[in-house]
């Protein structure tokens, strides 16, 4: 049983902010974390961190897993994390050059013999991460 309660205790530290928790709450156990708790961590992360919305869901994923297998083993009586409402994920948007931003790029690398196949890949239209990594590939 103990090594269950330090796998635990290693997922709430390195999964969540252990500073969060520790500064806040030193003296918080399993038994005593509440749906109130995890919320305020997300909306923490999200203010002072500014990690995105999409960062804070797989933190919750990671949570909850871990909260719902010690629902499962009788640590806890309930899972707090399912009481938590997630953050709406941000769908990525992604860009594409346009023709001055292209010749911006041509002129910076211009004699770079590194760079010299992503450059002449790349055309108006492409995605931004299409051009830096063509050359990379081969």
């Amino acid at each position: 049983m103990h090594e269950k309660v330090s796998c635990f205790r290693w997922v709430i530290c390195n999964v969540c902010s252990y500073p969060y928790f520790d500064k806040r709450f030193p003296a918080l156990t399993l038994s005593q974390l509440t749906p109130k708790h995890i919320q305020d961590y997300y909306t923490w992360e999200m203010n002072v961190n500014n990690v995105s919305a999409n960062t804070v869901i797989h933190r919750h994923a990671n949570i909850r897993k871990a909260l719902q297998y010690a629902f499962k083993t009788g640590l806890i009586d309930i899972n707090p994390a399912d009481r938590v409402e997630r953050p709406k994920k941000v769908k990525y948007v992604g860009s594409t050059y346009n023709d001055k931003e292209l010749e911006e790029l041509f002129a910076v690398t211009k004699g770079d013999l590194r760079n010299k196949k992503d450059t002449e890949s790349c055309g108006p239209g492409y995605r931004r991460g299409d051009c830096g990594s063509w050359g990379r590939r081969s």
